[in-house]
């Protein structure tokens, strides 16, 4: 290449020194950018050096990656060379995303200018077979376009047999191609568990949405399966209360306040401490976050759970509205399309269920007396196009003087593989912020 293709040394060796100073910042990067966006040989060898001591040894250094470089066949001097020489500046994790996208533009930039190079140089050979040779021109600019994505185009002959054998596992009951199930007989039922993918639970304000997705949080990881919960909505305090008192089966207000607790009922809320600890539930309430950078919180999680030995199963964003979507205040359409777009991709392609609690649109509140619809979600068109499946909380008795208290409704609003348009019969415990399906389960 030129010497004056464009590229900036700074940014590479920003990025090169990010992972030193914090090795989390490779889940970051490698959402947008891998070594052969850098320009420069050496940041070349020491990002995958980095990348690939980090997959196994889960922290970086610089011996270990000047490790890794000599046995990828760098003599030892070069070796160091490569790091001393990658870190002339301290690198920076400030503006990490800015600079990874600086440097994809320029070295996409540097791909359009070879590919542009390579035809104008074989246009000058004059080919005998010039609507061949314009068809081939035209095939390598598209792919200067595609070059970020991958293809998912797969043949019959691909893809008959493999959809054959999912069906096999699902008839033996293989959960990893089953929906996972929530613990709760008829939504599990209507839904088939939830489908890999963006899967909501909407409500009014105060319809306990966030609490049917706690409940769920509870009994998935009470099946010894892991579970990443972010919640943007309340700090880690709360939330881990909200779980002991649906456990416990004591009222939430009175286990986070100052009222006395009754001597008999402490060792019932102590067994429930003792459950909840021991499930495999990773938790992070940091606010202000993009839907970004939520799932790459959600890739750490699944880390740390595959240290203990564990999978994660579930993810679970609380709530939607909570997420940062660079609005700054003012509704913006388009950034909480993209915001539930970057969700659902990032679920399917790590083949898991993210269950996204969601409030409906102010429509809905003034029809309180009604069953809530789907169209309700429609404040943010992406989430009604993109879930897989959609149910919904609605307390009935406290729209209608015709229900008993803590009669709740569970339409099934929106599923991809099941029944439509069900309407389920729950009980709701305001005070223990609790759902069940039976009134004295």
């Amino acid at each position: 290449m030129s010497d004056h293709q464009p590229w900036s040394y700074d940014v590479e060796l920003e990025l090169i020194g990010a992972s030193f100073i914090d090795a989390n910042t490779l889940d970051t990067m490698q959402e947008f950018i891998g070594p052969e966006d850098f320009y420069h040989v050496r940041h070349q060898a020491a990002h995958r050096a980095q990348i690939a001591v980090w997959s196994r040894a889960r922290r970086i250094d610089m011996p270990l990656v000047v490790a890794e470089l000599e046995r990828q066949g760098k003599p030892p001097d070069v070796a160091r060379d490569t790091i001393l020489g990658s870190l002339d500046k301290t690198g920076s994790t400030a503006n990490l995303e800015s600079h990874c996208k600086v440097l994809v533009e320029m070295s996409t930039l540097r791909w359009v200018i070879d590919t542009c190079q390579r035809v104008a140089h074989e246009a000058q050979q004059q080919p005998d077979d010039v609507d061949a040779f314009v068809c081939s021109a035209e095939a390598r600019m598209r792919d200067v376009a595609e070059r970020r994505t991958h293809s998912r185009i797969q043949s019959a002959s691909d893809g008959v047999p493999a959809a054959m054998e999912r069906i096999y596992k699902a008839k033996e009951g293989d959960e990893s191609v089953l929906g996972l199930y929530t613990g709760f007989r008829q939504i599990d039922r209507a839904l088939e568990g939830l489908q890999d993918g963006l899967n909501i639970v909407a409500g009014r304000p105060g319809n306990g949405k966030s609490a049917l997705a706690l409940q769920m949080v509870r009994n998935v990881a009470g099946q010894n399966k892991g579970v990443f919960v972010w919640s943007g909505e309340m700090p880690e305090p709360k939330v881990w209360t909200r779980l002991l008192a649906a456990e416990a089966r004591y009222c939430f207000k009175d286990l986070f306040g100052r009222s006395a607790v009754d001597p008999s009922d402490w060792e019932r809320i102590q067994q429930a401490s003792y459950a909840i600890e021991s499930l495999p539930i990773e938790l992070d309430c940091q606010a202000g976050l993009t839907a970004q950078q939520v799932c790459v919180r959600a890739q750490r999680a699944r880390r740390k759970l595959e240290e203990q030995g564990k999978e994660l199963w579930l993810v679970v964003i609380d709530h939607f509205h909570k997420l940062n979507h660079g609005i700054d205040g003012k509704r913006d359409d388009a950034k909480m399309n993209a915001s539930t777009k970057h969700i659902a991709d990032w679920a399917k392609g790590q083949g898991l269920p993210v269950l996204l609690p969601t409030q409906f649109n102010r429509e809905a509140g003034k029809r309180g007396h009604e069953m809530p619809k789907l169209h309700d979600l429609r404040e943010c068109g992406a989430l009604e196009e993109e879930a897989e499946t959609v149910i919904a909380t609605h307390l009935a008795w406290h729209h209608s003087d015709t229900y008993r208290v803590g009669d709740a409704k569970v339409p099934v609003l929106k599923n991809r593989g099941g029944e439509m348009q069900v309407i389920l019969d729950y009980h709701f415990d305001g005070p223990t912020m609790r759902f069940s399906e039976r009134y004295h389960e």
